[in-house]
């Protein structure tokens, strides 16, 4: 029934809560088709096309971040091995040389 459904998502929110289970975390986040609203902790998938990529190709985006602004970004292009990073969400791309 339903109201079974209900009582166990409040559990598992109660829980989280508990765990500190929260969007501070590093998790996957799926694909990302705007790299400016990549904020939060985690692991994007980055798709030929992305806006705002440093490439055009397909890759990863690890990004550490909150909900107040403060970002950082590691890009990885599969197509290229290139790496590029930025501070903020709205700044320059700039290519890491190894």
């Amino acid at each position: 029934p339903h109201w079974i459904a209900s009582i166990f998502l409040a559990f598992l929110s109660v829980v989280g809560e508990l765990l500190n289970i929260n969007e501070s975390w590093l998790r996957y986040r799926g694909f990302s088709s705007d790299l400016n609203s990549a904020s939060l902790n985690g692991v994007y998938m980055i798709s030929s096309g992305a806006q705002n990529s440093p490439f055009g190709g397909s890759g990863k985006c690890l990004v550490f971040g909150n909900d107040s602004g403060d970002v950082a970004q590691l890009a990885l292009s599969w197509d290229t091995k290139s790496i590029y990073i930025r501070g903020k969400n709205d700044v320059e791309w700039k290519k890491i040389t190894i």
